[in-house]
Parts: structure tokens; sequence; C-alpha cells
């Protein structure tokens, strides 16, 4: 998201926060890649 799509509604993410929410996206797209990875080796 960028950083001033939701300036107009008075919301402003930190650089910091955005960071931490990039790295928490990384994981569950990891996390779910694993699942379907595991899902189509069992069937």
């Amino acid at each position: 998201m960028a950083a001033g799509v939701l300036a107009f509604a008075g919301i402003i993410l930190d650089p910091a926060v955005g960071a931490i929410l990039m790295a928490l996206s990384t994981v569950v797209v990891a996390i779910n890649a694993m699942g379907l990875t595991a899902n189509k080796i069992n069937n």
C-alpha cells in the first residue's frame, strides 16, 4: 500500500510500521506457499 493512499482519511503510517507489515505479509505468503506444496504432495 502506498504510504499516502490513506492520507485523505487522516491515516498516515510510520515507515517502521510499513516495514513490519511488509515483513508480516512475506511470512504469510511463505506459509501459504508451504501449505499449498504440502497439500499437492499429499494428494
